[in-house]
């Protein structure tokens, strides 16, 4: 049977984090070249479902999913990279 995000029982995120994403979200919406009605072209599949792992609870963890988005697209946005990176960061100082 083929597993599809549906499928999935998404994690519990923290307020912060799907801020984060969503914000994400809306940037690559706007300025990603893959990006194209809804779905990633490079993908052929739905753009949040690429961009967002949702089995994942934080950014950290790995719940931002679409390394093209990291590399070329969130450097548009210094703010929202800076929370990005800032995210994490916070993996490799815990624990």
């Amino acid at each position: 049977m083929k597993s599809t995000h549906k499928n999935l029982n998404p994690v519990p995120m923290a307020p912060h984090d799907r801020l984060v994403l969503h914000k994400c979200c809306d940037l690559a919406h706007h300025e990603c070249a893959n990006w194209q009605r809804g779905k990633c072209v490079e993908r052929d599949k739905s753009c949040k479902s690429h961009l967002i792992n949702p089995i994942f609870a934080s950014i950290k963890d790995g719940a931002l999913n679409c390394d093209w988005f990291q590399q070329a697209v969130l450097p548009l946005d210094p703010t929202l990279e800076k929370e990005v990176r800032q995210a994490f960061s916070e993996k490799e100082t815990a624990g």
